[in-house]
């Protein structure tokens, strides 16, 4: 996409210095046409007309040169982006086919050890890239191997943070700038966003006491005739804030929330990543998703049962596990919650009078920290000893 994005760009660029190099040599050669043709009637009578002198030539010619060089620097500029995008996708095609026959298990000189590395990276830099943190995306795609910038849709990203920035600050110029670019492909999907910002800029006016300027926008902007329903019946009512004023009561005042900006940037954002064939969703949080939900138990959203060396259970991780199923497993393992060692033959379970379970070699270490055959219990901080233990057995 973004490859076609480029050739559509360089496309509408040459064509419009091509149009505009014709037209001033058609109309360098209409003059001379003209006298060619009416040569043989003048020579009669013994007149001549006007020719053009030869400085006149000299600077018509030497525009048409200066605009030729414009013209062939455009095109030069397309065809080296157009390389650009050719070996992005060959080195995107290269990766698809290294990542397939690479082994699973890292075998082979840690080749699929390298991979996961270049994959976690990438995931990493495209993580950044979406939240503004170019220089540290930049660092990373420096310092890592593996040409993990031609695996980066940068060009986009950088622009879509850049227009969503924009809306934050309350400027809708740069998205209307880019949905006029876009107006007919955002037609394709039926996208509302264009009217969206048109209607939110009007608001803006609107809220600063711009009135004249509202009325004459709205009117070039948003005729009832071309506007979606939902927009054409908020433009009504912010028509009417006109006469209610933004300090009113009524119903009317929830147009000028600040919060819309925020919704602006996020329908952008989620229009431009449609168009640009870019995933929503940042392939890292996918990842980190599937892997929490694979180590997610019903267990971990209780907090007497949350373990420090789970990493499900940890502060970082909870918020996006709480939106995640738990993990069905037909086999589980039990661990303990104070050493995160697993609990087998050779590390039994022990069983303290509170109820709580700890692996042996934990208790151990607790009874060799405290000595004289006891310790205290991590929980309830009382002394234990070791004849009160209990040794568990799981069905």
């Amino acid at each position: 996409e973004e490859l076609a994005q480029a050739s559509r760009e360089s496309r509408a660029a040459v064509a419009s210095d091509l149009d505009t190099l014709m037209r001033s040599i058609s109309a360098l050669s209409a003059p001379a046409d003209g006298e060619a043709s009416s040569g043989k009637a003048e020579s009669g009578a013994g007149s001549s007309g006007r020719g053009v002198s030869a400085n006149e030539a000299r600077q018509v010619v030497s525009g048409l040169v200066e605009q030729i060089n414009r013209l062939k620097r455009k095109v030069d500029e397309g065809r080296r982006a157009e390389a650009e995008g050719i070996a992005r996708c060959r080195s995107r095609i290269a990766t698809l086919l290294s990542h397939s026959s690479a082994p699973e298990d890292g075998a082979a000189g840690g080749g699929g050890a390298r991979l996961a590395d270049a994959r976690c990276d990438r995931f990493v830099a495209d993580y950044l890239l979406r939240t503004g943190r170019h220089h540290s995306a930049a660092a990373l795609c420096a310092s890592a191997n593996g040409g993990v910038a031609a695996l980066l849709d940068e060009r986009p990203l950088t622009e879509c943070r850049r227009v969503t920035d924009a809306l934050l600050r309350q400027d809708a110029g740069p998205a209307l700038q880019w949905c006029e670019r876009e107006r007919h492909r955002l037609a394709k999907l039926r996208s509302p966003l264009e009217p969206q910002l048109r209607l939110q800029h009007f608001l803006a006016l609107v809220a600063a006491g711009a009135a004249v300027e509202a009325v004459e926008y709205a009117r070039r902007h948003l005729q009832p005739a071309g506007l979606p329903e939902a927009v054409a019946e908020e433009a009504r009512r912010g028509m009417a804030l006109l006469a209610l004023g933004t300090r009113t009561s009524l119903p009317h005042a929830s147009l000028l929330d600040l919060g819309r900006w925020r919704r602006a940037a996020d329908r952008f954002g989620r229009d431009f990543l449609r168009l640009a064939g870019a995933p929503p969703t940042p392939p890292l949080v996918v990842a980190l998703a599937a892997g929490v939900a694979a180590l997610k138990t019903p267990f971990c959203s209780l907090p007497e049962h949350q373990a420090p060396s789970c990493p499900v259970c940890c502060g970082p991780i909870r918020g996006l596990a709480t939106r995640l199923p738990s993990c069905q497993r037909s086999r589980s393992a039990v661990t303990c919650r104070l050493s995160g060692t697993l609990l087998d033959e050779d590390n039994p379970p022990l069983v303290l009078p509170s109820g709580h379970v700890y692996a042996e070699a934990a208790v151990l270490r607790l009874e060799a920290a405290h000595g004289g055959g006891a310790f205290r219990d991590p929980r309830t901080d009382d002394v234990v000893t070791m004849g009160s233990l209990r040794r568990a057995y799981f069905l």
